[in-house]
């Protein structure tokens, strides 16, 4: 791009920082700067459609998807192969994890996806710009934000930029966690401690037994050793647990 078109594109992004307006998507729980020029369309319930005023082909479409409480994604992997499933929806095949164009930031995950596809309607090829946006609101499980700008291949150099303005403008408005992966309960934390523990009380506890002539001190009757190997066996055993050896003295009359 030479200087004059690097000033061109300058000039267009303050323009629209500098008349951009605000609007609040109530139901969607975000809001987002409306650029001179554009309106909006917030007739459907699960969509919300920012358009160019003189020519409809050219939009901006904000989707909101709650994740299913059985479907939440627990780890990065699940991260790679949901973000690889959407990708196959939209008809674009990412051979590798390279090819996802994704981030975890923090407290969301943060992909993009560019490709053209063709408009049979109007008979022409089009040009969609993808942003898409994984958080953890604290009520609700996870949500995913879905933002896509598309406009004829001629015009698409003028919109994607309008459209990366406008996407840096969002901002999702319900409070969120401060994770996208639910953190493992602290109870369930304990009580993997506690079972460590017990399983290394039990073989302490077993080695001093193997180790001791009398291994369990005043009913140590309860407990033979194996003349063969040595093993302390439990009476209710009539043959050693480690070498098979039959307990003798057990069946002595």
């Amino acid at each position: 791009m030479n200087k004059i078109g690097l000033i061109a594109v300058s000039l267009l992004l303050l323009a629209i920082s500098a008349e951009a307006k605000e609007y609040n998507f109530e139901t969607f729980g975000c809001r987002v700067d409306i650029p001179d020029g554009w309106d909006i369309d917030s007739a459907l319930a699960d969509e919300v459609v920012m358009y160019d005023v003189s020519d409809r082909l050219i939009e901006i479409l904000f989707r909101k998807y709650p994740l299913d409480k059985n479907y939440q994604i627990k780890n990065e992997q699940e991260l790679v192969d949901a973000i690889s499933g959407l990708y196959r929806e939209f008809g674009v095949d990412v051979r590798d994890i390279n090819g996802l164009n994704y981030k975890l930031k923090g407290d969301r995950a943060v992909f993009n996806l560019e490709y053209v596809e063709e408009d049979r309607q109007n008979d022409l090829l089009v040009r969609k710009y993808i942003e898409g946006i994984i958080v953890r609101s604290e009520r609700n499980g996870q949500i995913l934000y879905l933002l896509s700008a598309s406009a004829p291949l001629s015009e698409f150099d003028r919109v994607g930029q309008i459209a990366r303005q406008v996407f840096g403008s969002f901002e999702i408005t319900v409070p969120l966690d401060d994770t996208l992966f639910q953190k493992q309960s602290s109870l369930a934390l304990i009580m993997l401690f506690l079972v460590l523990v017990l399983m290394g009380f039990f073989y302490i506890r077993n080695r001093k037994i193997q180790r001791s002539r009398h291994p369990l001190g005043r009913i140590s009757a309860n407990h033979w050793r194996c003349k063969s190997c040595g093993l302390v066996n439990h009476i209710d055993s009539h043959t050693c647990n480690r070498c098979g050896a039959e307990n003798i003295t057990q069946y002595t009359p």
